[in-house]
């Protein structure tokens, strides 16, 4: 099963949460490991959405002209 993808805003604020997270030192080996993966994921996804809207925004300014 695919993993739904999130909003932009709400990627940031999860990834805003894991970097919290990580930051404290009560997390156990496997459970930072887990967030750190879920972290890139979404890192990625996110990087991704920036790319498709500089291209959107791109599109639009040029048509426009």
């Amino acid at each position: 099963m695919e993993e739904q993808k999130l909003k932009f805003h709400e990627a940031m604020k999860r990834l805003d949460e894991i970097v919290s997270k990580l930051n404290s030192q009560d997390l156990e080996l496997e459970e930072a490991m887990d967030l750190f993966v879920e972290g890139s994921k979404l890192s990625l996804q996110c990087e991704n959405q920036l790319k498709e809207f500089e291209n959107k925004v791109l599109e639009l300014t040029q048509d426009g002209e």
